[in-house]
């Protein structure tokens, strides 16, 4: 436990935070949106149903939060990059591709 990271999150898309190593069950909060559906306030204990990701730089951005001194790899975790959003049609694309590589496996 000495050295576990404290993991900087996005709970439920609406909250960034950080979660401490002794505190594994909590997310205390940097920047709630309450225009993205938040409604608690800090620490919110995670349920059964929440939805928690690892936060990103751009995380920080949007939550206009300043990354600053939460860069330190030697201190927290962090997601690297977030990935592209796609539109309806890519995901479809690769969807069928993804098909068409199994068909083809059993032909």
């Amino acid at each position: 436990m000495a050295d576990a990271k404290i993991k900087l999150v996005v709970l439920n898309e609406n909250t960034l935070g950080y979660i401490q190593p002794e505190l594994p069950n909590y997310v205390q909060h940097l920047h709630a949106s309450v225009l993205r559906g938040a409604y608690q306030s800090s620490p919110s204990l995670i349920g059964s149903t929440d939805k928690v990701r690892l936060a990103s730089e751009n995380d920080f951005s949007e939550y206009r939060v300043h990354f600053g001194s939460f860069g330190n790899k030697d201190e927290y975790e962090f997601a690297e990059s977030v990935g592209k959003m796609l539109t309806f049609d890519e995901a479809i694309n690769i969807v069928l591709e993804k098909r068409a590589v199994e068909n083809a496996k059993y032909r």
